[in-house]
């Protein structure tokens, strides 16, 4: 086995033991504060507060509520990554992983994706490593997943998902 390989099965073992790291449970009420405050202070700032509320909504299972408004906020602004990402991310909820697909490469090539963080790059990454993995492609996978490492190395998330994806290749 190679070092790398065995330093990433450390570093997840480790992350697996480590008391309150396997649950995490978002904080809704703190997310629809976030979006109520960031409503009253622009565009920008309002469409990111509708797809937070959106998604509030599709936590709760509401799908035919949450895509009729990410079709209608892609109307208003096609180009929009944060839309093209949490649609991305619903219809990976949804186990429609075309749609996925295209969603979340539509965000990441976007013209504006220079306005996305360093941390919702590595999710898209994530995202899309794990859409890759599951249709077999584990190469490209990896690629990404290593993407969204170098983004965020601080994200276990990423790294979780390296390994598994290391674990795959063999």
């Amino acid at each position: 086995m190679s070092r790398q390989l065995l330093s990433v099965l450390f570093a997840v073992v480790a992350l697996l033991i480590t008391p309150g790291a396997r649950t995490y449970e978002p904080d809704i009420s703190e997310d629809l504060a976030r979006a109520r405050k960031a409503w009253e202070l622009g565009d920008e700032l309002r469409r990111k507060a509708l797809h937070d509320f959106q998604l509030l909504e599709q936590q709760e299972n509401a799908y035919d509520q949450a895509e009729k408004f990410f079709c209608d906020a892609l109307k208003k602004d096609p180009k929009n990554p944060y839309a093209l990402t949490d649609f991305g991310r619903f219809w990976l909820a949804r186990r429609e992983y075309i749609q996925a697909r295209s969603r979340l490469e539509a965000a990441m090539n976007s013209p504006r994706a220079k306005i996305l963080t360093d941390s919702e790059l590595a999710d898209i990454y994530r995202m899309l490593g794990g859409l890759l993995e599951r249709a077999g492609d584990i190469d490209q996978a990896l690629d990404y997943y290593k993407k969204a490492l170098n983004k965020s190395p601080d994200d276990t998330r990423n790294l979780l998902s390296l390994a598994i994806g290391l674990c795959a290749a063999g």
